[in-house]
Order: structure tokens, then C-alpha cells, then sequence
């Protein structure tokens, strides 16, 4: 089950509560003794201004927490990533 939905959110848009394209889902970071999601990897929109933002090689590092939902798209709380 898990691994289908990893499957399926990858390339996902991910969209702010503000309403700003981030970008699309690249990876999903996961802390392998707990099995806690930790971060989603997203390559950034190139109309997306990353500054401010936490990046590693390019790509974006959205704290899990930050997500309010997952349907069509991923919607985050911006204010949350800061």
C-alpha cells in the first residue's frame, strides 16, 4: 500500500495554501528506524522563487508537516517551512 502511494504521488503538483506552484514531487524523504515520512523532495517550478527555502542539489525539502492534504495535488502550509 505504501509503496503505491509513493508511487503514485511522485510528480504530483505541489501547490502552497496561497496558491503558488511550488513545483512537482520528486522523492519523498523517510527516516528508516521510525518509518516517519521526513521531507518531500520537490523540483521547483521555475517561476517558484526559492529563496529563504531548505534545498540539496537543486531540489526543494518540504517538511512532511507541512502538508495539508494529497488528492490531484500536494498542498502545503508555507508559513510552516520557514
Amino acid at each position: 500500500m505504501a509503496d503505491r502511494f509513493g508511487k503514485a504521488a511522485i510528480n504530483k503538483p505541489v501547490i502552497g495554501t496561497d496558491g503558488t506552484k511550488m513545483g512537482v514531487l520528486h522523492d519523498i524523504t523517510v527516516d528508516v528506524r521510525t518509518g516517519a515520512l521526513v521531507n518531500l523532495v520537490v523540483e521547483p517550478d521555475i517561476s517558484f522563487n526559492t529563496e529563504g527555502c531548505q534545498q540539496e542539489n537543486g531540489l526543494l525539502l518540504v517538511p512532511f508537516g507541512s502538508v495539508k492534504s494529497i488528492e490531484d495535488f500536494i498542498m502545503v502550509d508555507r508559513s510552516v517551512m520557514y
